[in-house]
């Protein structure tokens, strides 16, 4: 993961939100979220992004080692949402994906930007046999 530390601000930057997961089972993956949270706010362009952050594997509720209540507690902290989830029996793994629309759509400062950010898409000349490529 070092080798690619460098690449992370180019990840970051112009993204309107933000999914942050740890494991419900695993407390270092928890506390793991302070660096993503830094990271974050050290190189995301789009001010007022929407952060979620996940607990994930409520499947295995009985290894549990961070309650609900204290990832509840961090995310009103981060100013975060907060959902928790399983990805392997698929509960509210949907929810999390229609709540970042929803909530980037609530923000149109989110989803309208300068013309000088916006990308143009302008349609290309046909390709006939004399000008086509291997593609």
């Amino acid at each position: 993961m070092e080798k690619y530390q460098d690449l992370m601000p180019q990840y970051y930057r112009s993204v309107h939100g933000f999914i942050l997961v740890y494991d419900i089972t695993n407390r270092p993956s928890f506390k793991h979220l302070d660096t993503l949270f830094t990271d974050v706010d050290t190189f995301a362009t789009i001010e007022g992004n929407v952060k979620i952050i996940v607990g994930n594997k409520i499947d295995l509720g009985k290894s549990r080692t961070v309650p609900r209540s204290e990832g509840l507690k961090y995310a009103h902290s981060k100013g975060a949402l907060f959902i928790e989830t399983s990805a392997l029996s698929n509960e509210a793994v949907d929810h999390i994906f229609e709540k970042l629309v929803t909530e980037v759509m609530k923000n149109p400062k989110l989803w309208t930007s300068p013309i000088s950010q916006t990308i143009q898409i302008v349609n290309s000349p046909p390709v006939t046999p004399s000008t086509s490529c291997n593609c």
